[in-house]
């Protein structure tokens, strides 16, 4: 299965034409939060629709600049991740949304108690021996994925543990803009595709294993 993940929109769908190919030739787009920039509804509606141009089949979870009208959106399409899963035959994937609490009080903040209990919520009902894929806006602790020049490490502790212990095959995540990469985790692979603003992506290809996970940009 082919696999494009994308984060950190921010209502801005201008690079979706320049991935137009890759868009068009995946089996699941994934975002990684922030769809909109402190929008609702209707500010997804637009960054859905737009995507749904080149492919139909999307999931996704809201980031903390999202307002909960994003969510209701993402429910009412049936393609919000949040606490949830899906199973893909041969995989899963899981997602929570949200971020940690940030110093600017953004709509959509939670606890590391609370990543904790969503992912094990989420996860509850995927086999241990399946293998796992998770859709996160937050990124996980002590990462090249959470690392902010500004503030240090910015990753929530509660994930790593989570990854830790599960070892899911990829952690997606998104939220540090400047923390563009993939790292690992023990045997997870940990990434964040970075702002698609900026012309970050990432593709995958998995089946029962991972074959291929690489960060992609726009020349």
């Amino acid at each position: 299965m082919k696999i494009i993940t994308i984060s950190d929109i921010h209502s801005d769908v201008g690079m979706t034409a320049r991935i137009a190919d890759d868009l068009s030739s995946v089996d699941l787009v994934l975002i990684s939060g922030d769809l909109t920039n402190f929008g609702g509804k209707e500010e997804a509606r637009h960054v859905i629709e737009e995507l749904r141009h080149y492919n139909p089949n999307i999931l996704a979870v809201a980031g903390n600049c999202d307002h909960h009208g994003v969510e209701d959106y993402l429910n009412e399409e049936g393609l919000n991740l949040h606490r949830s899963c899906k199973l893909f035959g041969k995989f899963a994937v899981a997602g929570v949304g949200g971020s940690l609490l940030t110093p600017f009080f953004t709509p959509n903040e939670i606890t590391d108690h609370d990543i904790t209990e969503y992912l094990n919520e989420a996860t509850r009902e995927v086999p241990g021996d399946l293998p796992l894929v998770l859709l996160m806006h937050q990124p996980p602790l002590e990462t090249k994925v959470d690392f902010s020049e500004e503030m240090g490490n910015l990753g929530s502790k509660a994930l790593r543990d989570f990854i830790e212990e599960r070892q899911p095959v990829v952690c997606f995540s998104g939220h540090i803009h400047e923390a563009v990469g993939i790292d690992s985790i023990g045997k997870t692979r940990v990434a964040n595709p970075g702002p698609l603003r900026n012309g970050h992506y990432i593709y995958m290809e998995i089946d029962d294993h991972l074959r291929s996970l690489e960060l992609r940009k726009i020349l």
